[in-house]
């Protein structure tokens, strides 16, 4: 089963990213009070999952508030305007980078592996094709990756980290990616950065049914299908999907010799289920859930043909919040539990619960400052037969932002995070950023950016607990941490039919007792061993000219990463660069659409990468080409788009990690309906 810092990881905690405006008609002056005391007492009342119990009270707290509407006294309350909380308003001096939806509407039977792979600076590292793929930013691991659903960090707490390659774009409404540590924000595993998913209640009324279906080369099969109704008032919207490959592609064994590729087959599925009600304008509450279900085969290496591992996992995920836009400040309640089961070889499980409950409050001081507070309660429940023994953990955060508008050009911002697990105390989480305008008009801005931070992570479950399969947790590890800035200039700007964004960034980045499975004696374990040092720099291009029968986009980023050992126990790997972290990486990609016909490009190269300590040995690195051409017609209230994909068109031989094939040259056909009202 290999060591447990090998197995799949997932991450990431916030919420409420893509702005949601909502107008305002009527306020409650002592609402927020309510909801404090609630909290409270839902907080003293979870510890043993009794979530029912605290959903059923929630909600008769929101029908009871539903009762006063936007007359007081006899009076109407003035409209006004009111909007969600964006990612980027705390997040000042940071890069936040938003995928574009329309591009994303074109891909949407893929999978957030490759499109992370073809438009962002994120490193993605696959075992195979659909096999897991893992993400990392700036040099750093995947478990300090933290990944965020609907404001729910999503690793698994068994290895800390998520398989992109099970999370269907199909799915996501709105991909964020922030780069650079935001511990501060997202509290533990965003060391090296974050990547949040949102779906967010659109509040349309009528009904809507789409149906996909895609075939491709080896054996792929997706097939989806989402169905939405609102009435403006209540909203439901119901997805399903499901995706096969046997994966049998051709597989270069030597110069001379070729095979069919060997245990690689691939069966996931999943439905998401949301369901969302305006209790009065300026308020709501949702439930969301997402169950999912692998059964893949683990690719076997180049030329083994009797490999036969096999992992069996599902993934149950549920949030439910209340969002109130008031007055007295904007309030958001979260209550979510995460259910993760792993099973391999069908002779060893793995599985973790934990139930979520969060609340966040923001107040406009005056023109100039806001503040946000918050906190975060997380108990822990395990059944892992590596650990011998059940574990119950709990975790808690208070957090605070604040946000200041020192001048109309300059902002500054501050966020901190006290955490404690069970058993130690987290570091103290500061961060500080600030922005100038160096240049500002009505259409063109030149901002300067700057951000410090200091960053932890939390040992994993399987760093502390594991006790079998060879390998030895070691209760007594200290949380990684690190320090980190950055700086950088970001330009813009727009007119009628023409915009375009760049952004320049260098950063720096330590991290300290950095946690390394090492063997001791005949057993593996983990040990706080080592101190890695990063600098590199990032930049992105986009460029948008819109017309009334189409657009044309262009984009790109290139990353310099280098991340060296600057302390450990082997002299000889002091001063060189971490396994598997490529010095350079980059993508560019085209997107073209006009009346109705659409062509959609990448170009995407990842260097080579070492695979020891010593740097005495490495992977080449690789450059893939994708390519899809397609149509999109309506007829009357029937909408179709067909298409056709080619990936790596150019039949490149490559490997993401040693001894993995991945696929030559591969094609795709997609046929999409919809009809609504």
């Amino acid at each position: 089963m290999g060591k447990p810092g090998d197995l799949p990881k997932k991450a990431c905690n916030q919420y409420l990213e893509r702005r949601t405006s909502i107008i305002v008609s009527g306020e409650n002056s002592d609402c927020s009070i309510k909801f404090i005391l609630l909290f409270i007492f839902m907080y003293r009342q979870v510890s043993k999952f009794k979530w029912v119990w605290c959903c059923l009270l929630t909600l008769v707290a929101f029908r009871a508030q539903a009762q006063s509407d936007t007359i007081i006294g006899g009076d109407v309350l003035k409209e006004v305007r009111i909007y969600g909380i964006p990612i980027e308003k705390y997040a000042t001096g940071s890069k936040v980078h938003r995928l574009d939806s329309a591009l994303l509407a074109t891909v949407n039977h893929t999978t957030l592996a490759n499109i992370l792979q073809q438009q962002s600076p994120v490193y993605i590292k696959s075992y195979g094709n659909e096999m897991l793929s893992t993400a990392s930013f700036r040099g750093t691991g995947a478990g300090h990756t933290a990944v965020l659903w609907n404001g729910l960090n999503i690793n698994t707490l068994s290895n800390g980290q998520t398989d992109f390659s099970l999370v269907p774009m199909f799915v996501i409404d709105q991909v964020s990616i922030q780069p650079g540590s935001a511990s501060a924000m997202y509290g533990s595993d965003a060391i090296g950065g974050s990547i949040h998913l949102q779906n967010d209640p659109t509040w349309r009324k009528g009904w809507q049914a789409e149906v996909q279906q895609n075939i491709g080369s080896f054996g792929q099969y997706f097939s989806a299908a989402k169905a939405s109704v609102g009435t403006g008032k209540f909203e439901s919207v119901s997805q399903v999907y499901r995706y096969s490959a046997n994966n049998d592609f051709r597989v270069r064994i030597s110069p001379t010799e070729n095979s069919t590729q060997q245990n690689a087959s691939v069966y996931n599925y999943g439905f998401q289920q949301a369901l969302s009600y305006r209790i009065a304008s300026n308020q709501y509450v949702s439930v969301q859930g997402w169950y999912s279900f692998s059964d893949k085969q683990t690719q076997a290496t180049r030329g083994d043909n009797f490999s036969n591992d096999l992992i069996k996992q599902t993934n149950t995920r549920i949030v439910a919040d209340y969002v109130l836009n008031d007055k007295v400040g904007f309030l958001n309640v979260k209550l979510g539990y995460i259910d993760d089961y792993l099973l391999y070889n069908e002779n060893s499980t793995t599985a973790t619960r934990r139930g979520i409950a969060t609340i966040r409050y923001e107040k406009q001081l005056n023109t100039k400052l806001s503040l946000q507070v918050g906190s975060q309660w997380t108990h822990i429940k395990t059944n892992v037969d590596a650990y011998g023994r059940d574990i119950a953990e709990d975790r808690t955060a208070i957090y605070g932002s604040l946000r200041w508008q020192v001048l109309p050009r300059w902002q500054l911002s501050a966020n901190v995070r006290q955490a404690h697990v069970t058993s130690f105390v987290a570091p103290f989480a500061p961060s500080l950023g600030s922005e100038l305008a160096l240049y500002k008009t009505n259409n063109k801005s030149l901002i300067f950016k700057l951000l410090a931070s200091r960053n932890y992570r939390v040992p994993t479950l399987n760093d502390r607990f594991w006790q079998g399969a060879g390998g030895v947790g070691n209760p007594t590890l200290r949380p990684e941490t690190g320090w980190s800035g950055e700086t950088g200039l970001a330009y813009s700007q727009q007119n009628k039919h023409f915009s375009w964004q760049a952004e320049l960034t260098y950063y720096q980045m330590q991290v300290t007792d950095w946690i390394l499975w090492k063997p001791v004696g005949s057993v593996w374990s983990p040990e706080n061993v080592s101190q890695v040092d990063g600098t590199g720099v990032e930049g992105s291009l986009r460029l948008k000219w819109q017309q009334t029968s189409g657009y044309v986009m262009l984009g790109g980023n290139y990353a310099y990463t280098q991340s060296i050992i600057a302390k450990a126990d082997n002299a000889d790997f002091i001063g060189k660069q971490l396994l598997y972290t490529p010095l350079h990486s980059s993508n560019v990609y085209a997107h073209w659409q006009y009346r109705g016909w659409f062509i959609q490009t990448d170009l995407n190269h990842t260097g080579l990468r070492y695979l020891e300590n010593s740097n005495s040995s490495f992977i080449e690195g690789f450059t893939l080409f994708n390519a899809s051409l397609g149509k999109n017609f309506r007829l009357g209230k029937h909408w179709w788009s067909l298409s056709a994909r080619v990936n790596n068109m150019f039949n490149e031989d490559y490997e993401s990690v040693n001894n993995r094939a991945m696929p030559g040259r591969n094609y795709q056909l997609s046929l999409r309906y919809k009809i609504g009202s």
